[in-house]
């Protein structure tokens, strides 16, 4: 199966990967479906609360993304998106509020 010739409902499974900043490379997040996934795009920022040592205070932001399709043993066309990221600070004011009245 040509992979440029894959159409929506020949897709199998998806999956969208993100990358730590290179060279490392490290994957620090992964989710997988088995319907198509909304991407991001390059300069968004991500808060990942559910990676390895995620924590309130860390954003990546999206440096490049990777789209990679192929054909697995059964025939069905596997998809999945590769995104990296650098170190980034959040987007507008973050606020501390206070329990005190």
């Amino acid at each position: 199966m040509d992979p440029r010739s894959f159409k929506i409902d020949q897709v199998g499974s998806f999956a969208m990967e993100v990358y730590g900043p290179k060279p490392a490379c490290e994957r620090i997040w992964k989710i997988e479906s088995d319907t198509p996934l909304t991407i991001p795009g390059r300069g968004e920022r991500l808060m990942l609360l559910d990676a390895r040592s995620a924590h309130r205070s860390h954003f990546h932001e999206i440096t490049e993304i990777e789209q990679v399709m192929w054909a697995n043993s059964a025939g069905k066309a596997c998809s999945v998106t590769r995104v990296f990221t650098r170190p980034a600070q959040a987007c507008g004011v973050v606020k501390r509020v206070s329990a005190r009245a």
